[in-house]
């Protein structure tokens, strides 16, 4: 099924001011597959916005929130991102709720 506009985001608690959003990675369109625990996004159009991006999340295994267009946002692990050659990005998430 193709998909656009996924956001991979965390919030930033402030203390005496509201918690803001700290975007970390935009899939602006892919292919999405479901898997036994989570997504499994293919041939991805992803934009990062850190000078890290993703990998950082990936390394330490980070939990961040995942958005679709404008649905409610769920927590999810970045388990592994790769680059294919004659395709785009690909990218394995598990929901963890």
């Amino acid at each position: 099924m193709d998909i656009a506009d996924v956001l991979f985001y965390k919030t930033v608690n402030r203390n005496f001011f509201p918690n803001t959003k700290e975007e970390i990675a935009l899939i602006k369109e892919a292919v999405v597959v479901e898997s036994n625990t989570g997504l499994c996004f293919r041939n991805c159009d992803l934009e990062e916005y850190t000078k890290e991006g993703l990998e950082e999340y990936i390394n330490k295994q980070t939990p961040l929130l995942m958005k679709i267009n404008d649905g409610a946002a769920v927590s999810v692990i970045i388990k592994k991102k790769w680059l294919e050659a004659w395709m785009g990005y690909n990218i394995d998430v598990e929901i963890i709720g």
